[in-house]
């Protein structure tokens, strides 16, 4: 799979549909506002690419680290459409990722699929997005350092929008996820998640909307080993701000009370006021350089084995240079903190970077090259290399139709 693709999604500007990530920080209805903020061109873009990558911490391990070459082959799919009440667009990218010797059990399809389908009636209109995704994942199990896995997921998202008239409207969004890793060893992590909000919200002009987002979401485990199934009910008030080709910013903040069931630490933090907050924005300051930052601080569960919950703070930005009509640079900042309120568990700190220098060729063929760091730091913990870094160097050539 293209290097860093995930990222790139987040700073390329473009409709970024699917489910629940850091890099949709604004959820569904930041989504749905993306989505319809710009006309949907008529576009069809197919392409193949082959990079190789060294990595030289494939497992992710604190001490006796192994390095090996990853061979990554596959295509891409970039299209939209509208006609009349009806628009859709699709991203996709598809490959294998072959790792070579001792890590071969690595190698694997992978893939990243986001549908989007929109049916416009004037006064009301909805939405029906997804994201399909098979990739690997570093677990947070804090022995040794990380752990590597495969897992799938699948989401579908959809809003319902209402324009009650001029300046008042009311979105209705849904959301499910299933997240489930291959390796049964992990079978503690799989869960499904289930959200419903409704959004009134006030039009002060073309630019700018503001209101409040009232939702309810459970999380469910595929067993009680290591996390503990939830219900949260969430309260956020929410601005919305964009100009075409200039900025778009979607803001949130509010509170969640959250549930655990069958908790075995309990926890002071449960059933309180947890703030929360997301921010996406992306800024084209000159012609030529693109600034894109995003921020998310909410809940997750406790991934030390507790069954509470956390609080993760990430944090995201990006820049990206096209320093003539050939030559792109696009670099990205990254920072997550974890931390566990079991009072058990340690927190950890991960900081990420990555620079990925461009060239196009030709109208249709690009070559690239660059480079990812990666670090994760546990706090206070008392297993000897838990701590660990990752330094990946990749190159590829990419080709368009």
């Amino acid at each position: 799979m293209i290097s860093n693709k995930l990222k790139t999604a987040v700073l390329a500007g473009g409709v970024v549909l699917g489910s629940i990530s850091f890099a949709n920080a604004a959820s569904v209805l930041g989504r749905y506002f993306d989505t319809t903020s710009v006309a949907l061109p008529d576009k069809l873009a197919l392409g193949i690419y082959e990079e190789v990558r060294y990595e030289d911490n494939l497992f992710s391990t604190g001490s006796g680290e192994r390095g090996g070459i990853v061979f990554s082959t596959g295509a891409t799919l970039d299209a939209s459409r509208a006609r009349g009440e009806f628009s859709y667009a699709i991203k996709a990218d598809v490959a294998y990722d072959h790792y070579h010797k001792f890590a071969s059990d690595l190698s694997a399809p992978v893939y990243t699929i986001t549908p989007m389908v929109r049916y416009d009636q004037g006064n009301w209109d909805f939405v029906l997005g997804g994201n399909f995704l098979h990739s690997h994942t570093v677990l947070d199990r804090g022995v040794g350092g990380g752990t590597r896995s495969k897992y799938y997921v699948s989401g579908v998202d959809a809003t319902w929008n209402l324009h009650l008239n001029e300046k008042w409207g009311l979105a209705v969004t849904g959301e499910y996820e299933n997240k489930d890793y291959t390796d049964g060893f992990y079978d503690d992590e799989d869960y499904e998640l289930y959200e419903m909000t409704i959004a009134p919200y006030y039009v002060f002009s073309p630019k700018t909307k503001a209101g409040v987002s009232m939702g309810y979401a459970v999380k469910e485990y595929n067993d009680s080993v290591r996390y503990a199934d939830s219900d949260t009910i969430m309260l956020n008030g929410f601005v919305d701000y964009r100009v075409t080709g200039k900025i778009s910013t979607h803001a949130t903040a509010g509170a969640e009370w959250v549930n655990y069931d069958d908790t075995f630490n309990d926890r002071k933090d449960e059933n309180d006021a947890l703030f929360n907050c997301g921010l996406t924005v992306r800024y084209a300051m000159l012609s030529n350089l693109d600034l894109s930052v995003g921020l998310l601080h909410k809940h997750d569960d406790n991934s030390g084995a507790s069954g509470g919950l956390q609080q993760d703070t990430d944090a995201l930005l990006g820049l990206t240079w096209r320093i003539n009509s050939k030559l792109t640079l696009a670099q990205n900042f990254s920072h997550t903190w974890s931390d566990k309120k079991d009072g058990i568990t340690t927190d950890n700190t991960q900081i990420g970077y990555d620079a990925t220098l461009s060239y196009d060729m030709t109208k249709n063929l690009t070559i690239y090259g660059g480079y990812e760091y990666g670090n994760t730091d546990y706090s206070n913990l008392a297993v000897k290399d838990a701590d660990y870094t990752t330094n990946i160097y990749h190159m590829g050539v990419r080709y368009t139709f």
